[in-house]
C-alpha cells in the first residue's frame, strides 16, 4: 500500500528553492481571477485547501481556500492566494496587494518576469510587483510527495 508523505516548509524557503513572489492588484474575486489567468494563460488553477497554514493566527494554524496549478513542462508549481482572508490579512504589512501568486520549482526565475509583463497587459489585473521572501515567512505549506 502507498502512504502519502507530507514535506513541510516555511514559504520563504520557495525563495532558496528556485522561487519568486508576486503582488497582485485586482478588483476580481479569487475564483474570477483564477478563471482569467486560466483562460489568458492557459493554466490549470484549481481551489485547493489544506497545504497551507498561517502560523501567526491565535487560534491555531488557519487553512486557507487558494488556487493551485502546477507547469510540468517548467517543472514549476503556482500557488494564488488572497490577501485577505476570514482570519485578516496575510501579510499585513503589504495591506495594497489584493493576492499574491507564489511561483516554486525550477523554471521559477524564467517564469517569474515573463509572467509580469504579461500580467501588466491584462485587462483584469490593475498591477503587479515582485515581492521579497521576507514577508512570507510566517507562513508553511505542505507538499504531498
Amino acid at each position: 500500500m502507498l502512504r502519502k508523505t507530507t514535506r513541510r516548509f516555511k514559504l520563504s524557503e520557495v525563495q532558496e528553492e528556485d522561487g519568486s513572489f508576486l503582488g497582485i492588484v485586482s478588483p476580481k474575486y479569487d475564483y474570477q481571477l483564477a478563471f482569467e489567468l486560466n483562460c489568458y494563460l492557459h493554466w490549470n488553477l484549481v481551489k485547493s485547501c489544506g497545504l497551507i497554514k498561517f502560523m501567526y493566527v491565535q487560534d491555531g494554524d488557519y487553512e486557507p481556500d487558494y488556487f493551485i496549478a502546477s507547469l510540468p513542462e517548467l517543472e514549476t508549481s503556482l500557488y494564488l492566494l488572497e490577501n485577505r482572508q476570514y482570519a485578516g490579512l496575510i501579510v499585513p504589512a503589504l495591506k495594497q496587494f489584493d493576492y499574491f501568486i507564489v511561483i516554486s520549482g525550477s523554471g521559477a526565475p524564467q517564469l517569474s518576469g515573463e509572467l509580469k509583463s504579461l500580467l501588466l497587459k491584462s485587462h483584469f489585473i490593475e498591477n503587479c510587483y515582485p515581492l521579497e521572501d521576507h514577508h512570507f515567512q510566517h507562513i508553511n505549506i505542505s507538499q504531498y510527495v
